[in-house]
Order: C-alpha cells, then structure tokens, then sequence
C-alpha cells in the first residue's frame, strides 16, 4: 500500500513517505481482475493513520486508487486482509468510465461488489443514469 498524506502517522512500522501529487486522468485503463489484485492501493489524503500491510484510515480530501477503480470521499478505512474499502462523505467511485456517487459505500476492490448508500450512478457504455429518489432507496448491492 503506498500511502501520500499532508499528515501520516503509522503505529508500527518503517517509513512515512513524503507527499506525492496524484496527476487526474478522465479515463484510466482497467487492467485485467486478474492482475488487478496484484496491483497496489494508493491512498492519498490530508491525514492518514496505517498499520503497514493491515490496515489504514484516512480523513479530508481522501483518494484511493487500485487499477482503474478511484475512490473518493471525505473518509475512508481500508483493511488490507478482506480488501474492503468503506468510505463515507461525498463518496465518488470511477471505474472504466462508470461513475457511482452516495454518501455512503463499503467496497471489495479486486471483486468491486459491496453496499452503496443512496446511490447515483452513470454508465458510459449506455449513457444511463440515476439519481436517489430518497433515503428509502438506500443500500443497493451492485
């Protein structure tokens, strides 16, 4: 996992690497789910507390990318052993053009099958969108 933070703090391990800057691209090449799950998480943020090769939590500005899935929200926690990503405010999700948006999300990355609370969602292939009607229609599994 390579973590880039304005602030990080880790609770047991080596090294805190310094700042990166991520470059934005409108759209990135998914690799296959097969090398996907080889590929490493990076998550950049404000603040990003992390247990090397467990788990971390990260606050403010968070994005979280693996292969061609970007998350991003306002909190993240992501546990290394379940590959579980759960995110929370002004949750964002890119992946191969499809935009999936809610305020809420808990994630597999390699799988990307999770929850997503009141979801909007976009896909590029058909042009097809939605927007929550209510709070009633939370928690959709995609």
């Amino acid at each position: 996992m390579l973590l880039a933070a304005q602030t990080a703090r880790a609770q047991s391990g080596p090294e805190i690497l310094p700042g990166t800057a991520l470059r934005p691209t409108p759209s990135l090449q998914a690799p296959s789910a097969r090398s996907e799950a080889q590929l490493p998480v990076i998550l950049q943020a404000d603040e990003i507390r992390a247990r090397p090769d467990l788990d971390a939590v990260a606050e403010g500005h968070v994005e979280l990318r693996r292969g061609g899935t970007v998350i991003r929200a306002d909190r993240l926690s992501y546990d290394n052993a379940d590959d579980l990503a759960k995110a929370r405010g002004n949750v964002r999700i890119s992946r191969e053009g499809n935009i999936f948006s809610g305020p809420e999300v808990q994630l597999h990355l390699q799988r990307f099958e999770g929850f997503f609370d009141q979801p909007d969602y976009f896909f590029a292939a058909t042009q097809l969108q939605s927007q929550s009607v209510s709070a009633k229609s939370s928690a959709r599994r995609y």
